[in-house]
């Protein structure tokens, strides 16, 4: 896990597979997310985990372009 931090505190940023694989075996739930579904309705993009990589992507531009002001 010490290395994905360094990784996202040098600015390079991860996927959720990434993640997946450097925390799943410490957090067993993350690899549900694959199989977790979401309302279409609302979550057109598909299942869990899809959703949390795009989540994932949103946060690291954010953190970029807030270390970039500050």
């Amino acid at each position: 896990m010490n290395q994905l931090l360094q990784v996202i505190e040098d600015g390079k940023r991860i996927t959720f597979s990434e993640a997946l694989e450097s925390l799943g075996r410490d957090f067993p739930l993350l690899y549900e997310l694959e199989k977790t579904p979401q309302d279409a309705i609302w979550h057109a993009e598909g299942n869990a985990a899809i959703h949390t990589n795009m989540v994932m992507e949103e946060a690291q531009k954010m953190l970029q372009t807030q270390v970039k002001i500050a």
